[in-house]
């Protein structure tokens, strides 16, 4: 049941970025991050007063703020537009191979700050998972992204993802220790809010008035309200629960699932055949679930 939900969250992230990809093409990364959250945030402290769970904010401590906020930092400050911007210079599928990487961060992460037990079968999931996502994910040379293979923009692009992977490893254990022995609900009150409010900041810092301060139409913004809900509502409430109930590490390797369902999902609504080595990719992933799942 606890893999269950690490697994379905990886799920929602697929159909949020799915959902939003296309608006890169004309709206900011900051304009987007400000639509993708403010579903999430509304209708967690919403839920928590209709729920009737508003005392359970009391089970929160000052370093559970602190955690919970300082996620929110790094997952909008630098994970989000990190990878936004990735996926311009160097396309969603060099900049998602890379981004790869965060479940082998997140076992390292866990490791070192809270201890977590890391054992061979943890160990050869998490390279099973990461090398099957990465043959997901692989393509040419051509057609990939703005940036020409080799140049500066392209170097900065895979230093951009590459950078995303680690600080996602640690943003996990962030939320590992935000939400304590708290309820996963309350954590996300906590925190998108937060995350909210910082990517507001960021939009109205950063954004100038151009080509890229386009407002977005209704459909735009329906489009991205919806993208933030499925990723950043349900699956972010899942992945807290995963993250509470089996660890950050072991969490982060069953949610490095995302890109396996960025392919099923492209192959059913986009038309695209999945190829040989994308199969053979599929096939190591899922290996490396129940690897994980059985022996962990």
């Amino acid at each position: 049941m606890h893999e269950a939900a690490a697994i379905t969250a990886a799920f929602c992230w697929s159909v949020g970025m799915v959902l939003s990809r296309p608006l890169l093409n004309r709206l900011s990364v900051f304009r987007l991050n400000v639509l993708r959250l403010l579903a999430p945030a509304l209708l967690f402290p919403a839920l928590l007063v209709l729920l009737g769970l508003v005392p359970a904010l009391e089970d929160f401590g000052w370093h559970n703020y602190a955690a919970l906020i300082a996620s929110a930092v790094f997952g909008i400050g630098f994970i989000d537009t990190g990878m936004h911007h990735a996926m311009r210079l160097i396309g969603l599928a060099r900049a998602y191979t890379m981004g790869n990487l965060s479940a082998l961060a997140a076992v390292f992460w866990g490791w070192l700050l809270l201890g977590e037990m890391v054992n061979p079968a943890l160990i050869w999931a998490a390279l099973l998972t990461f090398c099957g996502a990465t043959l997901v994910n692989l393509r040419g040379g051509a057609g990939q992204g703005v940036a020409a293979y080799g140049s500066r923009q392209f170097w900065l692009g895979v230093f951009l993802a590459s950078g995303v992977a680690a600080i996602w490893g640690l943003d996990v254990v962030l939320i590992r220790i935000g939400i304590g022995e708290g309820h996963p609900l309350a954590a996300n009150a906590i925190r998108m809010p937060a995350a909210l409010g910082i990517a507001g900041v960021a939009l109205l810092a950063r954004e100038a008035p151009g080509a890229r301060g386009v407002r977005p139409t209704l459909g735009e913004s329906a489009r991205g309200i919806a993208a933030g809900l499925i990723a950043l509502g349900c699956g972010a409430l899942l992945f807290f629960y995963a993250i509470q109930e089996i660890g950050a590490a072991r969490a982060a390797v069953l949610a490095s699932l995302s890109p396996i369902f960025t392919l099923l999902l492209a192959a059913l609504f986009l038309a695209e055949k999945p190829n040989r080595r994308q199969v053979a990719g599929v096939a190591l992933a899922v290996a490396g679930v129940v690897l994980l799942v059985e022996l962990a």
